[in-house]
């Protein structure tokens, strides 16, 4: 999927509620919060798309100095660190079904054997749910797949909103 695939993917389904697109981005919603200047950020991985193997992306709520969203000038937090633990299990189960899929064997066997050691361990379900910890990046693997994920950031984002308002208002030192 080329990145204006994964774009309109994203756009025509993922729905904050109170919030509109940043026009020099289309994967950053500025979104209406007690925080001023508070964005999504959705990063797709710079990887890039391996047909059979796609690619993988992870939200991140932005603190931002103005109204242009701009990488570095604000605090951060990724989604994944605002989850709670049924929000985990929920993410792990979507994760280990959408690696469970059989890598394409006939791509792996031309790459060198570590790649194809570090491409299998990334493609392995998980035996225990993310942790707050965890660096979780959501993997795709065909438009269904960012559906999947649409859907769920979609369902738990009224909770990942008030956690990163929390988060975020803390001032740090």
């Amino acid at each position: 999927m080329r990145a204006t695939e994964v774009n309109r993917s994203l756009r025509d389904h993922l729905r904050i509620p109170h919030s509109k697109r940043v026009k020099s981005d289309p994967l950053v919603l500025l979104v209406d919060s007690p925080l001023p200047h508070l964005f999504l950020w959705i990063q797709v991985s710079r990887d890039g798309w391996v047909v059979g193997l796609g690619n993988k992306l992870v939200p991140t709520i932005c603190l931002g100095s103005s109204d242009r969203f701009a990488l570095g000038t604000g605090t951060n937090v990724r989604v994944g660190r605002l989850l709670d633990d049924a929000q985990r299990i929920r993410a792990t189960t979507i994760h280990n079904e959408l690696v469970a899929r059989p890598l394409p064997e006939a791509l792996l066997a031309k790459l060198p054997a570590d790649v194809t050691t570090h491409l299998r361990q990334e493609f392995r379900p998980r035996d225990v749910p993310f942790s707050e910890h965890d660096d979780l990046w959501l993997r795709y693997r065909a438009p269904a797949d960012l559906l999947r994920w649409s859907d769920f950031l979609n369902a738990e984002w009224p909770q990942i909103l008030s956690r990163a308002e929390a988060t975020l208002a803390v001032p740090v030192r």
